[in-house]
């Protein structure tokens, strides 16, 4: 009789040790539906553990969206994510392409040592793996066209060349937006300066020149 009420005590105790840690991370799960990625994952792995071996060569964001966490609601922070990551990949291109001013202009040159205008974009854009059309009057289709309003840096933007026909016979591209959208500053290989910041619409030149844009790199 003694044995069988020891035994009855230790299944008890087992009982009560197993359901101790469940309520502990039940409640972690209850107070902790925030955080980082990261953070997400280590939470719903309370759920669905995952050997970190296999999370090591898994895509984290495929994971992330099959666990109990993923929610429309967590979608702005991979898109915050993506803003931030195209912001700097656009500021770095931009701090490239001015390391050229000065570079002279040469028609027909893609750089490095001389550029013409489209052979300019061409060429800042391949760096950093955006393939561009060779010609200014093909590249406003390498991207999204966007107005006038719309203009943020690393857009393209395209004007009238010398000709009289009004097709696009220039490029270059916008390294800033004033903060009433009225205005901008942008790069581009010009035939009397060669690489070099313009003004719009201070120079009279490009304001009535004007003729488009498009964005290449979307977020």
């Amino acid at each position: 009789m003694k044995f069988v009420v020891t035994k009855i005590l230790f299944f008890a105790i087992a009982i009560v040790a197993l359901m101790i840690p469940a309520s502990v991370q039940g409640q972690m799960l209850d107070t902790r539906k925030q955080g980082t990625v990261i953070e997400q994952l280590q939470q719903s792995a309370l759920y669905n553990p995952v050997d970190s071996a296999v999370l090591a060569v898994t895509d984290y964001m495929s994971v992330y969206r099959s666990t109990c966490f993923w929610k429309e609601g967590l979608k702005g922070s991979f898109e915050s994510r993506d803003s931030v990551a195209t912001s700097n990949l656009i500021k770095e291109m931009l701090n490239f392409a001015e390391s050229f001013t000065g570079t002279r202009y040469r028609r027909g040159a893609n750089g490095p040592k001389a550029f013409d205008c489209s052979g300019f974009t061409s060429y800042v854009f391949g760096e950093f793996g955006y393939t561009l059309n060779r010609v200014s009057r093909q590249q406003i289709y390498d991207g999204k066209q966007v107005s006038q309003d719309e203009l943020r840096p690393g857009d393209l933007v395209f004007f009238n060349g010398r000709s009289v026909n009004k097709t696009i016979g220039h490029v270059g591209i916008v390294t800033e937006v004033d903060s009433a959208g009225s205005g901008f500053r942008f790069i581009h290989a010009s035939t009397s300066q060669g690489v070099c910041v313009s003004k719009y619409p201070e120079e009279v030149y490009y304001e009535k020149r004007y003729m488009g844009a498009c964005r290449p790199i979307q977020k």
